[in-house]
């Protein structure tokens, strides 16, 4: 069932994606009729046949020229900062995959098996190529259309994703989006007690006393917040 964020729930996500396939005239891993843009069609099959995270980052040096690189784009943060709205203007590009799921929270909720994890069986790297990624339909169009990930807790969680994130896609292209500190600092606050019952229950002014970088961490550190 779609959600207002435009996701999906876990069973839904491999059903669309099997529609979606057969729509296009596409076999689930393989490659169907490909513009190569000077990637080989043999080396295409092999990428959508990849079930892990470090086989994707080896036939990214063997594939040769493609238009968009797989995956293309991360869109990292900042929560609050209107991601969601520019999230679903980049989806409406001609030359963008529309994700399943804005935000599958791979790289994190994922990892240590959190509520906010939308990728089926959790930290399941094949899932999330598949399902998530959706490496059949890029393969399929050739690598000409653009696959990304708009897990907007990425760059809350920066400093232990960046090793990780540079060894396996160090051509992904990194998305920011800022907003000032204050404004950012109120819709934070509504959203984690208006959606989660969680967060500072105190007046904004008492919630950012101290600095705003301090208080960010006191409204957003709640145990079991996703």
């Amino acid at each position: 069932m779609s959600s207002a964020s435009g996701s999906y729930s876990l069973e839904d996500i491999s059903e669309r994606r099997r529609a979606d396939l057969e729509a296009l005239g596409l076999s689930s891993g393989a490659a169907g009729s490909l513009a190569t843009h000077g990637a080989t069609a043999a080396g295409l099959k092999e990428l959508a046949q990849c079930s892990t995270l470090d086989c994707l980052t080896r036939m990214h040096s063997t594939l040769g020229a493609t238009k968009f690189n797989f995956p293309h784009f991360m869109m990292v943060g900042w929560q609050k900062c209107a991601t969601t709205s520019i999230y679903y203007h980049l989806a409406r590009h001609p030359e963008v995959l529309k994700p399943f799921v804005k935000e599958p929270h791979f790289f994190t909720s994922c990892q240590r098996a959190g509520p906010a994890c939308k990728v089926a069986g959790g930290n399941n790297e094949r899932a999330y190529i598949r399902d998530n990624l959706q490496v059949e339909r890029a393969v399929g169009s050739g690598l000409t259309l653009a696959t990304m990930d708009a897990s907007v807790d990425y760059a809350q969680y920066a400093e232990p994703m960046a090793a990780r994130l540079a060894e396996l896609f160090p051509w992904v292209k990194l998305v920011f989006v800022m907003r000032e500190r204050i404004g950012r600092a109120m819709s934070w606050k509504n959203m984690m007690e208006q959606k989660f019952g969680k967060g500072c229950k105190s007046e904004l002014s008492k919630c950012l006393a101290g600095s705003l970088s301090e208080s960010m961490v006191v409204i957003s550190s709640t145990p079991g917040a996703p």
